[in-house]
């Protein structure tokens, strides 16, 4: 049968467990759910894309806010510091890797980070997608081989 309702329910767990925790939490969702981890990979690749829309629909829409406007006129103002904290400056100083990856590494930020990054560098908005769809699927073939390697591991 084409359609199960399990199936579905899995797959959209999935859905939302990525979009909400990202990919440290989609993998062992679906892993334990029995799905292979290249299907993993493709659906967090594709929520990963979905978000960069929602995200700088987020970041574009806010700036109708008088209080965002302000955050980021702040945000503009201290670059300088920004370059020289500890988090941003490796980063800030790799450019557009950095967005990269921000987006690739599992414990440096996800999406959101790197949508985040990408306006604070002024990278245009079809390069962010660009980056973003790279460094999702860096990330995201990091833990498909570290999976596969686990299970060849203990297997």
């Amino acid at each position: 049968m084409f359609f199960n309702l399990r199936s579905s329910a899995t797959f959209l767990a999935l859905i939302g467990i990525e979009l909400t925790f990202g990919r440290k939490a989609a993998f062992p969702y679906g892993l334990f759910a029995g799905l292979t981890p290249v299907t993993v990979g493709i659906i967090a690749i594709f929520c990963d894309l979905l978000m960069v829309f929602l995200v700088t629909g987020i970041l574009n829409g806010s700036m109708q806010n008088k209080t965002i406007r302000k955050f980021w006129s702040n945000v503009d103002s201290k670059q300088d510091k920004l370059r020289e904290s500890k988090y941003f400056s490796w980063l800030y100083q790799l450019g557009r890797l950095g967005v990269v990856i921000s987006i690739a590494l599992p414990m440096t930020g996800g999406v959101w980070t790197g949508t985040t990054l990408s306006k604070i560098l002024g990278i245009n908005r079809s390069e962010t997608y660009f980056y973003i769809f790279l460094g999702s699927f860096a990330g995201s073939v990091l833990f498909v081989l570290s999976c596969f390697g686990l299970v060849n591991l203990f297997s």
